[in-house]
């Protein structure tokens, strides 16, 4: 059975329901804003079992948020009471993710469980056995659909300052600080509805961005001196490959959601275009992410060589290779496709 909105709003209605929240593996922003935000609402509607469950850690600049130490990070001690919990749920939201091979390590329990799936994403590649689905790959955010969805639940008089200070969280990373923002004027309407509600944007953006620590400043300066490569086109800078193994993560004590930011860098030079970063996950498989300015579509690089997608601006995937041949097969894609990339 497909539901729609009326019978979302009837189960959510039912307060004896147990509900799961999960998102994807390394979460950003978007998604502990997203996960907090409906754990928050949830717990207004005072429902008797809620459990956000994360299939990794998440970074310390989220510590302030809004119940973010009610959130079960799954490890090798609680996955089988996890699993549990998520074959139990009446009720299981999928927040910022519409692919199962964003959260392998449960992926299989997920795909056995009976609960009602409801899935909010603003991503491209959908790919998720749903019961209700609410997407659109134009949003900034997934805390911009669930603005929306919030809305069209009618639970906007639940949206204290907590849960606005959720939605503006995920709002601001995924976006770039508002760089990225193919919903248009809609992204700037619904953050000026937030901070004319109480929203302390510059309070945010500090917590956000004005947290890093020594050691992730001292990361930062290792990888642009020893780790980064440009290809160039006529004289100019052109693309940025940043390459980043598993031993230079624990050396620098770096959670993985702290490499994100690395990646925007490269594109404040004026004549880069494309900035790629290249994580090692295992000797045989390779984390891709992308980013780009302007007409430089990621989406449709990640897709056609790495297996991945996402947005235009945004995108990433894998190469199952170690981290060198992935390197070397990124300088050779990327400098017999340089000249397309104007």
């Amino acid at each position: 059975m497909k539901y729609n909105i009326s019978n979302i709003i009837d189960l959510l209605n039912k307060t004896s329901n147990n509900i799961i929240i999960i998102t994807h593996d390394n979460p950003d922003g978007d998604a502990i804003g997203s996960v907090l935000t409906m754990y928050n609402i949830l717990l207004k509607k005072q429902f008797n079992s809620i459990n956000i469950v994360l299939t990794s850690n998440y970074s310390n600049k989220f510590d302030w948020m809004p119940n973010i130490n009610k959130v079960l990070i799954l490890n090798h001690y609680n996955y089988i009471k996890i699993c549990k919990k998520i074959l139990k749920a009446n009720i299981i939201f999928c927040l910022d993710f519409s692919n199962t091979t964003r959260i392998h390590k449960i992926e299989q329990v997920f795909l056995r469980s009976r609960g009602i799936k409801i899935v909010i994403d603003h991503h491209n590649d959908v790919n998720i056995k749903y019961d209700f689905l609410y997407h659109n790959n134009l949003s900034s955010s997934t805390t911009e659909l669930l603005y929306d969805f919030i809305h069209k639940l009618n639970f906007e008089k639940l949206m204290d300052i907590n849960i606005r200070n959720c939605l503006y969280t995920g709002i601001l990373t995924d976006s770039n600080s508002f760089q990225f923002t193919p919903s248009k004027h809609k992204i700037f309407q619904i953050a000026y509805e937030l901070v004319k509600s109480g929203v302390n944007n510059n309070y945010i953006y500090d917590k956000i961005y004005h947290f890093n620590n020594y050691s992730i400043i001292e990361f930062f300066g290792y990888c642009f001196y020893k780790k980064t490569h440009f290809i160039k086109n006529d004289n100019n800078f052109l693309i940025c490959i940043i390459s980043i193994s598993k031993e230079e993560i624990i050396r620098y004590n770096i959670i993985n959601d702290e490499t994100k930011f690395i990646i925007n860098y490269p594109l404040y030079i004026n004549n880069v275009k494309l900035s790629l970063l290249l994580i090692e996950q295992s000797n045989i498989r390779t984390k891709i992410s992308i980013r780009s300015k302007r007409n430089v579509d990621c989406n449709q690089i990640a897709k056609k060589y790495f297996n991945g997608g996402g947005h235009k601006n945004a995108s990433g995937g894998y190469i199952n290779m170690q981290l060198d041949d992935s390197f070397i097969l990124c300088k050779k894609i990327f400098s017999d496709i340089r000249s397309c990339i104007i």
